[in-house]
């Protein structure tokens, strides 16, 4: 299974909204909230420690340059590949609101907007609840989002299983 903790998306969500001025001089809570996953976002450095001492999983990385980015890096690295859920991808509800107002959901924003520094992990299923109640006991939300398969790309899919295309995979280094 592919896991992430937290949620992913609002740091480039508010990134957005600052490059297009579209967050107010004075902000409501959910602008204040998307500003503060940015500018202060928290590292799930004891998630982090927590799951590599617990042997659950098999690969991690932190999402800075976007889940599509990161994610790839454990693909590369391990010559796997994966299939991630749109669906249960998790966003935040000031996310969900703000995007409301945009004509099409920016999903690009969740998978290859960086800077949330969440963990993408793989593990087992035979672990699924092991790590569930392991971030429950550090106090963070996880979600299982896909699946880990021996294709050399990583793909996304829509609710109806059609594949998703994005124009963007994330920040890259050095290119």
């Amino acid at each position: 299974e592919i896991w992430i903790t937290g949620v992913l998306g609002d740091a480039a969500l508010a990134l957005s909204l600052l490059e297009k001025g579209s967050i107010p001089a004075k902000r409501g809570k959910t602008e204040a909230y998307l500003e503060s996953r940015l500018l202060d976002p928290t590292p799930r450095s004891a998630a982090g420690c927590a799951l590599a001492d617990s042997a659950l999983v098999n690969a991690m990385i932190d999402v800075s340059d976007g889940l599509l980015a990161d994610f790839g890096h454990i693909c590369k690295m391990s010559g796997v590949g994966g299939v991630l859920y749109l669906e249960k991808l998790p966003i935040s509800t000031a996310f969900r609101s703000v995007a409301s107002r945009f004509p099409a959901f920016p999903h690009h924003l969740v998978l290859s907007g960086g800077e949330d520094y969440e963990l993408v992990f793989t593990a087992s299923r035979e672990n699924h609840e092991k790590i569930t109640d392991l971030m429950k006991n550090c106090g963070i939300e996880v979600t299982p989002v896909g699946i880990v398969t021996n294709s050399s790309e990583v793909i996304v899919l829509h609710p109806n299983g059609i594949r998703y295309n994005s124009q963007y995979s994330g920040f890259t280094h050095f290119t």
